[in-house]
């Protein structure tokens, strides 16, 4: 364990595993080297190193469990039985988990506070469980999949009208801005 508590420096890995009082550093080094090409210990440091990065890692469920638990924020559940706001010290954990700042400022002269609380995103949660699912993927495969079944439809004269149209609006647009109030300026029929 030596080994990874120094950042994988098998030199004073080494050091600390044997007695090297009078070898010198090339000597040590080479012995370093000569162990890590081990294959036993090789494959040994792979599991350590492999159970080392479990236990650190942030698993694929718990990312899934808080976009979930974001999308399905539910903000009444900070609320008492008669519509005031619970004190924050009694807010359920599942809420406290979806809490991206919190502020507490003291009412001067008064028992009171002030709570300022900005939770998790519920469209960004939606969004990132969208992509997990796959959901944008198919959707963006339907889009192309439809505009270039009606691009291999179009004969080559109506296909050279509409690489002249998108030459002509991005010409008279400004610095790559073709949209004015809304619509796109130089607006011109194929036929």
């Amino acid at each position: 364990m030596e080994f990874f508590k120094n950042g994988g420096h098998a030199s004073n890995a080494y050091r600390f595993a044997y007695t090297t009082g009078s070898m010198t550093s090339k000597t040590i080094n080479e012995c370093a080297s000569r162990l890590l090409r081990d294959r036993k210990l090789a494959a040994r440091l792979e599991t350590l190193q492999r159970a080392v990065a479990n236990r650190a890692e942030i698993k694929q469920a718990d990312i899934l469990l808080s976009a979930r638990r974001a999308m399905n924020l539910n903000p009444t559940k900070i609320l008492s039985p008669n519509g005031n706001y619970l004190p924050h010290t009694e807010w359920p954990e599942d809420i406290n988990l979806c809490i991206d700042s919190f502020e507490v400022k003291q009412i001067p002269g008064t028992d009171g506070e002030v709570v300022k609380v900005k939770f998790s995103s519920r469209t960004a949660a939606r969004e990132q469980l969208m992509k997990y699912a796959g959901l944008f993927a198919k959707d963006n495969v339907r889009r192309s999949d439809g505009l270039m079944a009606k691009l291999d439809d179009m004969d080559d004269d109506m296909l050279e009208s509409l690489e002249a149209l998108c030459d002509s609006i991005l010409a008279e647009s400004d610095g790559g801005n073709i949209w004015e109030n809304g619509s796109v300026m130089g607006k011109r029929s194929l036929n």
